[in-house]
């Protein structure tokens, strides 16, 4: 009698080793993806590593990206920043008629306009009260800012000056509430409550280093970001 054949033994695959493969393939399409990312437009990168920035509290400098003329414009888009050229302009002439350019300073970002106010033009030392010297300027960037339908946000800031106060027990309360004032005296004057939001961001972004009285005058300011 022939011998029959023994069937083939039956190798048990390890159950790790299907874990690794379904590792090294997720690896691969990760690589690929990130090749895929290898032609992202530079603009596009550099505002999205802003946003990146800001959002994990690394942004140490004036928290807008300054906008780029050397990518390619729509027609919708081109228009747009006419718009905001056309605003800038009107607004930095009634600053300049106003004879306080040193105080109020405007400029284009890549979202629309910014207009940064020192706080010394708009509020006494430790205090959320509007002065009524200010009254003309913020009247004037109000009708600039009145035609327009477009969301506005206004962000309060402090130097790194320790106050502690019945009514502000922290630098976060009273950046909050200067941005309130500005809000509340739009408000006041007509502006639609619905296109606007205030927030304050104490001493936690300043534009230049507080190792200074010069630079800490600097760091006290309110922001107005017009979205355009």
């Amino acid at each position: 009698m022939g011998k029959s054949k023994k069937s083939p033994k039956k190798v048990d695959t390890p159950a790790w080793l299907a874990t690794f493969g379904d590792l090294m393939s997720l690896l691969l399409a990760f690589f690929v993806l990130l090749f895929s990312f290898s032609s992202i437009q530079e603009s596009k990168f550099q505002e999205a590593m802003a946003s990146m920035q800001g959002a994990l509290g690394v942004l140490e400098t004036y928290p807008t990206v300054p906008i780029h003329d050397n990518f390619e414009h729509t027609p919708d888009m081109q228009r747009t920043l006419e718009g905001v050229k056309k605003k800038i302009k009107e607004i930095k002439k009634n600053v300049e008629a106003l004879k306080k350019s040193d105080e109020v300073t405007v400029s284009r970002t890549e979202q629309g306009l910014a207009i940064r106010l020192d706080s010394k033009f708009l509020f006494d030392l430790s205090s959320a009260n509007l002065r009524s010297e200010a009254h003309e300027m913020l009247d004037g960037i109000l009708e600039n800012l009145k035609g327009l339908p477009n969301e506005i946000r206004v962000e309060g800031h402090t130097d790194n000056l320790p106050i502690k106060s019945s009514q502000f027990p922290s630098n976060w309360e009273l950046s909050a509430a200067r941005a309130s004032s500005l809000i509340r005296f739009f408000e006041e004057r007509g502006m639609d409550p619905r296109r606007m939001s205030a927030v304050g961001y104490g001493e936690w972004r300043p534009v230049v280093r507080n190792d200074s009285p010069e630079n800490r005058q600097k760091n006290r300011r309110v922001e107005i970001f017009v979205d355009l």
